[in-house]
């Protein structure tokens, strides 16, 4: 689950202005209407009882979620979304969503992308304190109105998602174990409900599961690599009325403290309406079993911020159990994403990267939107599916590449040096172009 990094530096919000303006003039896209589904997913497989579904989609994040979307969005209605957990929560932060990531929300879903732009708060004004909560620097975001990146709550995405799925397609308290492919070219899906083993059957079957993926595990015979940056960082919400006994948040403003140890510092701002998110780092080494649960995570995050003023303990003691804990990381990103068989995975079970640079979930609907025009269109799956991941892979190395960078450097930062723009690599023309100009692939009618 990736989340923009604690400040939001104002050079990307330049940088991507006129790519986000000359999106946002477009006419919303109206659907595409399939008067029939792909040759490769027939509904009378269905009915036939063939398969359980045509598609299985295992994870519930935002990912899956978008993926069944935009499948229903193009008449493929046979899909079956398996989540782990038995309930959708409240919990994530907020995530960045660029031109590139809303060209792809406005394909997978007109409604969906026009809800976040309706709720969301944008960013006017950022506050930065020190450990006695005095104000060090405030900086106003220029007045470039709907154009800023667009950022939004986690949970809230996830939400319009799930409420855009037909009835039964997510299906909750479901936890891979296994898969197999059959002679038949159908996949097996073995999944653990209640203390039960339950088996589906189905004619693709996609891993979205996040940065721990079964799918992957299996799908490549082993574990992925994964480096880890020496940071932690915690994520929550609150709701705003909860906060403003506690602070006054001003209407689009985001508050950071900075502590007297480098990279360590706590943030927040109203990101959606009514809602708070909040974000808190500090650099700490990743030790095998140090994740916490539950009410030690709160006890844990007091601890690291003990020395911060008391609005910002304050707030930490509201916080609900559901704080999102996470050691910054990425995994190396696999040469093949797919195999013989109709298998495939995306998102961060593909290519996790650490948030410094905005675009995990961005290029997790990237994603989504390549695979989907190519599935709809598919003769021949496992050949669609290795065309998908051609596609994806340059596009993804770089951005991780780049995501890695930031975040070593995010790792030095300290109250003197924090208000000084990233001294990021003189990124050219050419690479934003190709970052924040991206557009979803034509499907045909």
């Amino acid at each position: 689950m990736q989340s923009l990094t604690l400040i939001i530096p104002l050079i990307w919000i330049a940088c991507c202005v006129d790519e986000t303006r000359a999106f946002l003039s477009r006419s919303p896209a109206t659907p595409y209407s399939y008067s029939s589904t792909t040759a490769c997913f027939r509904s009378e497989s269905v009915r036939n009882g063939e398969v359980d579904a045509d598609i299985i989609i295992i994870g519930g994040g935002l990912v899956g979620m978008a993926t069944g979307v935009a499948l229903v969005e193009r008449g493929v209605s046979s899909i079956q979304v398996l989540e782990q957990a038995h309930a959708l929560r409240r919990v994530g932060a907020a995530i960045g969503l660029y031109p590139n990531g809303l060209a792809a929300l406005e394909y997978i879903s007109p409604q969906v992308r026009e809800q976040i732009q309706s709720k969301s708060s944008p960013c006017q004004v950022f506050e930065r304190r020190d450990l006695q909560d005095k104000l060090i620097q405030k900086t106003d975001v220029p007045d470039i109105g709907a154009t800023a990146p667009v950022m939004y709550a986690w949970f809230l995405l996830q939400q319009h998602f799930a409420d855009s799925l037909p009835d039964n397609c997510l299906q909750l308290a479901h936890t891979l174990e296994s898969y197999r492919i059959l002679e038949s070219g159908l996949v097996q899906v073995s999944c653990k409900r209640d203390n039960s083993i339950i088996t589906k059957t189905c004619r693709l079957l996609i891993g979205t599961d996040g940065i721990n993926s079964r799918v992957r595990r299996q799908l490549l015979g082993g574990q992925p690599n994964v480096e880890y940056y020496g940071k932690v960082m915690y994520r929550a919400v609150l709701d705003k009325q909860e906060v403003d006994t506690i602070l006054d948040v001003p209407n689009g403003a985001q508050i950071s403290w900075q502590g007297n140890e480098k990279g360590k510092s706590f943030s927040l701002r109203e990101t959606t309406k009514g809602v708070i998110t909040i974000t808190a780092a500090a650099v700490q080494d990743y030790t095998a079993g140090s994740e916490s649960r539950d009410r030690r995570k709160k006890d844990r995050l007091l601890g690291l911020f003990k020395e911060f003023p008391s609005p910002v303990k304050q707030i930490i003691d509201r916080l609900p159990n559901s704080i999102h804990e996470d050691f910054i990381r990425d995994v190396n990103i696999p040469e093949h994403w797919s195999g013989d068989g109709p298998v495939v995975i995306l998102g961060d079970a593909a290519h996790a990267m650490t948030p410094h640079m905005g675009q995990g979930a961005n290029m997790g609907l990237e994603d989504v939107c390549e695979l989907v025009h190519r599935v709809i269109a598919a003769d021949d799956i496992t050949a669609a599916l290795a065309d998908f991941c051609e596609c994806r892979l340059p596009r993804v190395k770089e951005v991780q590449d780049r995501s890695r960078e930031n975040t070593l450097q995010s790792n030095t930062f300290d109250k003197q040096s924090a208000s000084i723009p990233f001294e990021r690599r003189k990124y050219s023309e050419t690479f934003k172009d190709r970052l924040y100009k991206w557009m979803p692939p034509t499907d045909t009618r």
